[in-house]
């Protein structure tokens, strides 16, 4: 069953006048995509330039005292999975290795990233401890990260594996069929098994560094944290 905070709901009622969903065409998708961008740009005081990405940044460097590097990493699908993996991790190692320049510490450097990112912040560790530099990222930020392809999940997750099935529709933004499209649009559908695009696949999850989550109820990759939570959970 989907449950959705009553402030949500109020804020589609009184202010959208609608539930917006971003699906379809990757043109109609970009399309839906700016046009939820401006319905939220125009909740703000001051009609400035809006990028739902760079005012997270913004906040979380500001309120949380740290440097936030934002990768502005090529899109699918002109640029498919797991193109936007390497970009971060090129970024994430420049960064490391130029930590005077940015004013980083890199005794406290970690990733973060949301949705799509989300996993990517995770990949980048694991592609890191692959290269026995697993102590370069002292930390994962991931919110509401997608993490396993539906069309892939292990057998010992299937249980708990039910988002994509409870909001295969209607779901605020993104629902199961729009998101397994999604996939379909990046080349991640092609990279199922990859556990760097889908890191609840990866080996080394039991060396994963201290893990900051947040997960949203009526989101189709909400059990991608759950089992996420069951990972750590066994090793932490």
């Amino acid at each position: 069953m989907m449950e959705i905070a009553p402030e949500w709901l109020k804020f589609e009622r009184d202010v959208l006048g609608q539930r917006p969903l971003i699906s379809g065409s990757v043109e109609e998708v970009r399309a839906a995509y700016e046009a939820t961008s401006q319905m939220l740009k125009e909740q703000l005081p001051k009609a400035e330039e809006y990028n739902v990405v760079d005012c997270m940044c913004r906040y979380i460097a500001h309120y949380s005292n740290v440097v936030i590097a934002q990768v502005d990493f090529r899109l699918a699908p002109e640029h498919p999975v797991p193109a936007q993996i390497d970009d971060c991790l090129d970024a994430y190692k420049w960064c490391y290795n130029n930590s005077s320049k940015i004013f980083g510490d890199t005794t406290q450097y970690f990733s973060i990233g949301s949705s799509l990112g989300g996993g990517v912040a995770v990949g980048i560790f694991l592609k890191l401890a692959d290269e026995n530099k697993a102590h370069w990222v002292k930390g994962i930020v991931a919110l509401a990260p997608a993490l396993l392809h539906p069309d892939n999940v292990p057998e010992e997750y299937r249980g708990l594996y039910k988002a994509y099935d409870d909001l295969r529709t209607g779901a605020p933004l993104q629902d199961g069929e729009s998101m397994i499209l999604f996939y379909k649009h990046n080349g991640a559908s092609k990279q199922t098994a990859n556990p760097y695009v889908f890191p609840l696949l990866h080996p080394a999850l039991k060396y994963l560094p201290p893990v900051y989550q947040a997960v949203c109820g009526a989101d189709p990759v909400r059990d991608d944290s759950m089992v996420l939570e069951q990972v750590l959970d066994r090793y932490q």
